[in-house]
């Protein structure tokens, strides 16, 4: 098999592919949608919003890679046959290629801040950077710490289209277009809140998935003393919030759609492709007992993402039903 092939799967092009699309489904279709319901146009160009996403792609890929490189002797106990790193990609090209796509991140980042008139967004490429990288050297395997850092970085995915595009638009618009704004009583907290939400919604999946990912892996986590949930709590109580996290979900999709969008294809659509399955993975949660077990829950939980991210498409196309809503 190929180096580049190798590579290909060492930075999880997969993960890397749903990270992009998520940030241009909610730009796209929720945003963009948004802000010309107002009668106005989004600020930041389609160049920069490709850098911008390329960045967050590159210094992800970086951060699976460290991530590899740090784990892997306990990867060589969790799961032998995927290990990449000293087997088919040496040690100091992948530590090298860590160092170039943070690099190339980082630098491709601050051009946007910089194109945007706002430098102190890349310290949000930095934040990132720091903490992937303390995640692998220091946090991992200790209670609770990696995973909240690993749920931070997925709601981090999210809300920074909204921490670009918001402030830029209120800025412009109020400059530009004070008498239009007091026309349209439009309110940017709207893009908020629906970019807020989808950072709650990767955090709370995410924490979930990771804590499902510590009860597969612990059997070399416990070869090398590490002190995650399961490990330190017991398998019951990490199923338990786990499945806690699940329910906080549920609670959430259906409360936002019965106050924001109570129409029916919403609901149909989240109790099919959401709730449902949500349901039936607190189940296999609680049944599992095995490594293939406790991944095939954390590839459910993935899944369960992925539909969450592609309701934006339906959220365009029902944008115009509840434009004159107060509660929209």
């Amino acid at each position: 098999m190929s180096v580049v092939v190798n590579f290909i799967k060492l930075i999880r092009i997969q993960n890397l592919l749903i990270i992009a699309a998520t940030q241009y489904l909610l730009r796209y279709f929720i945003i963009k949608p948004l802000v010309e319901a107002g009668g106005f146009e989004l600020v930041i160009s389609h160049l920069d919003f490709f850098l911008l996403s390329l960045s967050t792609v590159l210094i992800a890929a970086a951060g699976y890679v460290i991530n590899d490189y740090f784990d892997l002797k306990i990867d060589r106990i969790n799961k032998p046959e995927k290990v990449i790193i000293d087997k088919y990609i040496k040690r100091r090209v992948a530590m090298g290629a860590h160092v170039v796509m943070n690099t190339l991140g980082f630098f491709i980042g601050l051009y946007v801040a910089y194109a945007v008139g706002n430098w102190n967004l890349a310290f949000i490429q930095i934040f990132a950077i720091l903490s992937l990288w303390f995640y692998s050297t220091n946090f991992k395997y200790d209670l609770l710490a990696g995973n909240v850092i690993i749920a931070m970085m997925a709601a981090l995915i999210p809300l920074m289209v909204g921490l670009y595009e918001v402030p830029l638009l209120n800025r412009d618009l109020q400059i530009m277009y004070s008498q239009m704004l007091e026309v349209f009583d439009y309110n940017f907290n709207k893009i908020a809140f629906w970019t807020i939400g989808y950072a709650i919604f990767a955090f709370f999946m995410t924490f979930a998935r990771e804590i499902t990912k510590d009860m597969a892996d612990i059997e070399g986590d416990e070869a090398y003393e590490a002190t995650t949930l399961p490990i330190k709590w017991g398998m019951t109580a990490a199923k338990s919030i786990a499945s806690f996290f699940y329910v906080l979900v549920i609670v959430g999709v259906i409360t936002v759609q019965q106050i924001i969008l109570p129409d029916k294809i919403t609901l149909g659509y989240i109790v099919i492709f959401i709730c449902l399955p949500l349901v039936y993975n607190i189940y296999l949660t609680f049944k599992s007992s095995e490594r293939k077990q406790f991944l095939r829950a954390s590839n459910l939980n993935k899944a369960i993402s992925l539909f969450g991210i592609l309701y934006a498409l339906l959220f365009s196309e029902i944008l115009s039903q509840f434009m004159n809503q107060e509660t929209f």
